[in-house]
Order: structure tokens, then sequence, then C-alpha cells
């Protein structure tokens, strides 16, 4: 697992192999016990909350 510190507004690249456009992790914003995060993939990407996969 990679953890890394991130300020409000600063991004992180996820590069797959085989994709041209790799997707973002964005931190849009934080408070007490809480961080909100967006994500941007291509329509080709699911992307889901962890207890939702199945």
């Amino acid at each position: 697992m990679l953890v890394l510190h991130r300020k409000i507004k600063q991004e992180v690249l996820i590069r797959v192999p085989g994709r041209d456009e790799p997707i973002v992790v964005a931190v849009i914003d934080a408070g007490q016990g809480w961080v909100k995060l967006g994500f941007a993939a291509g329509a080709d990407v699911r992307i889901l909350r962890k207890e939702l996969d199945k």
C-alpha cells in the first residue's frame, strides 16, 4: 500500500499499463476525520466503493 500526504486541490495519477489516459484522484476537501475525493477515469473504468463491489 502506498500512503501519501496531499493537500486540498492536489492530485494523484494512476497510470495503468496498456491505457493511454491515467486515472486521476483529487483531494476535494478534508475535515476532522474525513476526506472528500474526486476520481476521473475513462468511461470504461468502473469506480465503486468497496462495500458495493460484488
